[in-house]
Parts: C-alpha cells; structure tokens; sequence
C-alpha cells in the first residue's frame, strides 16, 4: 500500500515497523544526525529531537540539559527501538511540517517498514 504523505503528517504519532528482521539502532542515529539541526537526548538516548534551524535547537538542547525532566520540545521528535521507530510530526509552521515530511521519506527510504497511527490503524508503509 502506498502512503499518503498528507495523511501521515496529520497523525499525533506514527509508528514504523520493520517487515522483517530490526532496526539498526545506531545506524538510524547516525542517519538522524544527517537531517538539519538535531540531538540525542542525554537522559533519554533513544530520543531524538529535530529542528529546522540550529538556534532552536541549541535552546532546546540546553532546557533538557537543564531540567531532563522537561517536556520534550514541540519540533520533529523521533524514537528509535529496534522493533519500532515512533515520529511525533510537527507540521504547525511550515518549516517544520517539511522537516516532518523528510524525516518520514527518509525512514520510510531506509528500511522495508509498514506503518500504524497511535491507535494501530495501518497507514500503509514501504513494503
């Protein structure tokens, strides 16, 4: 089944699951590290999150460094797993909604995975 980008992006959450076999955990790291601005949690190293510009990023970086404690920032967060990768899309500005959209083609590039919603509705995948 093929995706529809929009309808991803409109998601509160999506959840990418392998097809077969398991994510390389730190090969998506690494991968993550590559799209614009990011960082890996200190407190929570399966956490990643994505901003469109590296200012926003680095006061983000700092409030978590800060208080771990804190709520995750509203930008592009990812969490990798082995058995499944979540994406909590941003799309309330539009550079962040491209941003979205690119951490979504990439995963979906990486990896034959399908995809569910937070209440396990298939949204196709790259099967």
């Amino acid at each position: 089944m093929a995706v529809d980008m929009d309808r991803l992006l409109d998601q509160d959450m999506l959840a990418f699951y392998p097809v077969s076999g398991e994510f390389d955990v730190e090969a998506l790291a690494a991968g993550i590290a590559g799209i614009d601005y990011s960082f890996r949690d200190e407190t929570r190293p399966e956490r990643f999150v994505l901003a469109p510009r590296a200012d926003t990023r680095d006061v983000y970086a700092a409030a978590r460094r800060a208080d771990p404690g804190s709520p995750f920032p509203m930008q592009v967060n990812v969490e990798v797993h082995a058995d499944v990768v979540m994406v909590w899309p941003a799309i309330f500005s539009p550079e962040l909604r491209a941003l979205s959209q690119r951490v979504v083609e990439w995963l979906l590039s990486v990896t034959p995975c399908r995809v569910e919603n937070d209440f396990d509705t298939d949204l196709g995948g790259s099967e």
